[in-house]
Order: C-alpha cells, then sequence, then structure tokens
C-alpha cells in the first residue's frame, strides 16, 4: 500500500517525544511552535465558520491554553471580539502560556475566571464560535472541578443553540484521555478538532468519535523521526486505489473463494459471505455447508458452487487445493462434525484461510497455548491466518475480560497478532487491524453495520482480497475499509435508522 494514502495516528508518547526532539535537539522554541499552531488554527476556525465577529475561548494554564491564548491574540488582531475564559490554575501556569496571557492583558482582551460563569452565563451569548483549550494530551486522571463546570457549559451552549455556535477543540477535547479515548470525567463535546501534527489514538478510539466531531490535522512543523508508519489510518481516497480487475483477466484470476459456512439452521450467514465475495470482484465462488443448504444456495446464489460438507476428505483437500482462499464459520455451528473440519481445514488448508464466528467459538474451546500452536504450525508453513472476532469472540479466544475493552488497545492488538503469528481483524466501532508489525484503525465505517449479518458480510470480503492479494496485512485493511464504506453508502439509502447486512452487498452493486 503507498504511504502516500496513510495518514499516521500517534500516542502521547510518541507526540512528547517528537515535540522534545523539535525543541531540544533541532533548537525550534516552543513558542515558535505555538505561534505556528495558533495561526494555522485561526484560518481552519475561519475557513470552517467565516466571517466571525465574537468569540469566546477556554484557556487552561498548560501549552494547550497557551495555543487558546494566541488565538484569542490573533483574532482581536483581526477585529473579532475576543472573551477568553481562564480555567487554569495562575501558580501552575508553563512559561508559554503566562507570556501569552499576559500579552492579551496588554491588548485589552477580556480575560475572566470559570469561577465568574457559573454565576453568569451569558457571556457566551453572542459567540459565533467556541474554542476549546483547557486540557491537551497529557492528562492521564479525572478532570477537575472547574474543567467539568466548563465542559458542562460548552455542552449546555451545544445543545441548546441547535449548531449555531460551533466548538473548536484544540489538539484534543478537554477531558478526553488522548491514548484511550475514555472520559476522564468529563469532556467538551466539539464540533471539529483541530489536532496538532498528527492524529491522537483516543480521537477515534472508543468515546472519542462522540466528542471529537471533524478531525482536521494541522503541519506545526514537528520533527518526523523517520520512523515507518506503525499505526495509520486512510481516508475516502483510499477506494480510487483499491486492487480492480485487469482487463486481460479471467474467472479463474479473480479469486477462487472456498467457503466452510451455515449449518442447517443459520444458512442466512453461508449466502451473505459467499455473497459479498463475489460482488466484491471474486471469480468463482464454492460453499460447502450442509446438505440441507444446496437448494437454498442454487436459488439464492446460482453463481455459486456446492459441496457437502459431509464429503470424504479426499474431495475435500481437492476443494483444498483448487481455492486462492477460505473463509470459515459463518454460521458453522459447533457440532462434533464441524469442530473436526475446522481443525481439520486448519491444519491441511495451505491458502490464506479467514476464520470468523463460529470458526473462532470452536478455538475458543481450546487453551491458550493450543490455540497458539495451530495459528503458529500454519505461519511457520507459510499459510496466512486471518480472524475476524468482534469483541466477545476476542475476549473469549484470547482470554481477557470483555470489560477491559483491549479489543480497542492498539498496542494489545499487535502485540497477540505478533504472538500467534496471524492477522487480526479486532472489529468494533473502530475496527483496529495488526499483523503484528502495523497497525491499521479503520475511521471509513458507519453506524449502520452494527446489524446481524454485518460479520458475514466482512469475512466475505476478505476472503476475496486474501485470494487475490500477496500481502495478507493489505488484503486485511482493504475488506475493512471497503466494509465501513459499503456501510456508509448503505446507510444514505436508508428511510430511517436500520439496514439490514443485505443492503451491505446491494451497495456494492451501485
Amino acid at each position: 500500500m503507498n504511504d502516500q494514502l496513510k495518514y499516521r495516528i500517534v500516542s502521547s508518547l510518541e507526540m512528547k517525544k517528537m515535540e522534545s526532539e523539535t525543541i531540544n535537539g533541532y533548537g525550534i522554541p516552543s513558542l515558535s511552535l505555538m505561534e505556528r499552531a495558533a495561526y494555522q488554527s485561526y484560518e481552519k476556525i475561519k475557513e470552517i465558520s467565516g466571517d466571525i465577529k465574537n468569540a469566546v475561548i477556554f484557556c487552561g494554564s498548560g501549552n494547550n491554553g497557551g495555543d487558546g491564548f494566541s488565538i484569542g491574540r490573533i483574532m482581536n488582531d483581526r477585529n473579532i471580539r475576543v472573551k477568553i475564559i481562564f480555567v487554569g490554575n495562575p501558580d501552575k501556569m508553563t512559561s508559554e502560556a503566562g507570556l501569552n496571557k499576559a500579552i492579551c492583558e496588554k491588548r485589552g482582551i477580556e480575560i475572566t475566571d470559570i469561577d465568574y460563569i457559573k454565576a453568569c452565563t451569558d457571556i457566551t451569548e453572542n459567540a459565533d464560535v467556541i474554542v476549546d483549550a483547557m486540557l491537551g494530551i497529557g492528562i492521564t486522571g479525572e478532570v477537575r472541578p472547574r474543567i467539568k463546570s466548563a465542559a458542562n457549559l460548552i455542552k449546555h451552549i451545544r445543545d441548546n443553540n441547535r449548531g449555531n455556535k460551533k466548538v473548536f477543540a484544540i489538539d484534543i477535547p478537554s477531558g478526553l484521555n488522548s491514548d484511550t479515548g475514555m472520559v476522564m470525567g468529563s469532556c467538551v463535546p466539539a464540533d471539529h478538532t483541530i489536532t496538532m501534527q498528527w492524529i491522537k489514538r483516543g480521537l477515534i478510539l472508543n468515546k472519542g468519535p462522540e466528542y471529537t466531531g471533524e478531525i482536521i490535522p494541522i503541519d506545526v512543523n514537528i520533527y518526523d523521526d523517520g520512523s515507518d508508519i506503525n499505526t495509520f489510518t486512510c481516508s475516502l481516497d483510499l477506494y480510487d486505489y483499491m486492487p480492480k480487475k485487469s482487463i486481460t483477466g479471467n474467472k479463474g484470476t479473480s479469486g477462487k473463494i472456498l467457503f466452510i459456512t451455515g449449518s442447517a439452521g443459520m444458512p442466512g450467514a453461508m449466502i451473505l459471505s459467499a455473497k459479498a465475495a463475489l460482488l466484491s470482484g471474486g471469480g468463482m465462488v464454492k460453499v460447502i455447508s450442509d446438505s440441507v443448504n444446496r437448494d437454498l444456495l442454487v436459488h439464492e446464489l446460482p453463481e455459486a458452487m456446492f459441496q457437502d460438507i459431509n464429503d470424504d476428505k479426499e474431495n475435500i483437500l481437492k476443494s483444498f487445493e483448487w481455492c486462492t482462499s477460505l473463509v470459515i464459520g459463518c454460521g458453522l455451528g459447533d457440532s462434533p462434525a464441524v469442530k473436526n473440519m475446522v481443525l481439520y481445514a486448519l491444519k491441511n488448508c495451505s491458502k490464506p484461510v479467514v476464520v470468523d464466528a463460529d470458526g473462532l467459538n470452536i478455538l475458543s474451546g481450546y487453551e491458550r497455548y493450543k490455540i497458539k500452536e495451530i495459528f503458529n504450525k500454519r505461519y511457520i508453513d507459510g499459510a496466512p491466518t486471518i480472524i475476524t472476532p468482534h469483541p466477545g469472540e476476542f475476549a473469549r479466544l484470547f482470554k481477557t475480560d470483555l470489560k477491559d475493552k483491549n479489543n480497542q488497545d492498539p498496542d494489545f492488538v499487535r502485540e497477540l497478532a505478533e504472538e500467534f503469528k496471524i492477522i487480526i481483524i479486532a472489529k468494533d466501532a473502530r475496527t483496529i487491524v495488526s499483523d503484528g508489525k502495523t497497525v491499521y484503525i479503520n475511521t471509513v465505517t458507519s453506524k449502520y453495520l452494527g446489524t446481524a449479518g454485518s460479520g458475514d458480510v466482512l469475512a466475505g470480503m476478505t476472503g476475496y482480497f486474501a485470494g487475490i492479494e500477496k500481502d495478507m496485512f493489505d488484503a486485511a485493511v482493504y475488506s475493512v475499509f471497503l466494509h465501513g464504506y459499503m456501510g456508509e453508502k448503505a446507510g444514505e439509502r436508508r428511510l430511517f435508522e436500520g439496514i439490514r447486512a443485505g443492503d451491505i452487498t446491494d451497495a456494492l452493486k451501485d
């Protein structure tokens, strides 16, 4: 995948390290970086908001507050009426924040303490924009009462003005943990978050998307350590660069995807996953399933071939040799015969295997060391494995606590992928993909994907890309991206709040 399509995502530790190198290693003053950040932020606020007459800026005592004071001065110089609400501790101000606060005072900009605002909320009545510059990426504990009061005030203003007053967060909404995306007691709800240089993890993980609004990275000249982009996301531009069929290709060169899916009681998953593979671009599809599903498959998807799951092992092996990828698990059930088939496939199919749903549930019944042994053996044999667990399946498979939400911890997912020698697609509101080295966090997604059968569609898409791509990590990224993109397309056509999983595959035809 072209690196130009990747948007870097950083942890707070990575960001602080690069900021320190910029200031201490390259000798660029912190005030210089702050001034650049303030000008860039103002330009974005003006671009989005248009004609600004009045602005209210909430400032803390750290360097995030320093950014806010600088923005206030720039706005004031452009004849915008600025009111600054100070929520920090005057005895604990950084030198940069203190200097910019003093400049604002010399310019005659009104600076009011948050304690006064508690009794006089009309100070924000005429504001066109509200800027949150209270807390930056260093927050680790619960926010202080003054910050909480300010966050609640901003929320009140935003909720009662029907979007007429836009809230801009500088770098990160105050109260949001920049690594985990969890709310630290209270958090400012922003319409736009102007973040310095790179996207912070917390902006897109867990609760982050509920508070960040539109994320706008700006270039403030922070030193880039030159390392590979280990954690990234992609914009909609990726869609234009995804694999396309060759004009000289045929059905045999477009991927031959084999499915071991669908029990007697759950044929829907079989249909959804197989159809998704074909509509994504697959050339040929074969389904190994319970014999009672044959007629249904012929009726719903006549393009697919069928093989009885009770066929002799020799013919099953021939199907393994025929395919370019195998998808196993969707609606498969957990009968003794099915359990044997899952293990047989993982041990005998040398092609890329995508394990989903009941395939994962069956593996979860084994001790952790045994699961690791199965996956590691495939890796040693050069047979790639991609797994697609939702949060519950993730917790059961890796013997973790579902409440910990560690399927949304990029480092943890990467460590597991490295340990088990697999590619993990950790499904959630923000799906995380890792091969043990690199992490992709999907931001092209849709709330409408939270519907039964959506995972089966993803499994089918993943099977297709795994069958045509040489790089299995790229294959996983493409499938997750396309799944989210089509979820959005399906959502655009809805009449109310819901869609069916079949609507996602239908979107592939538009």
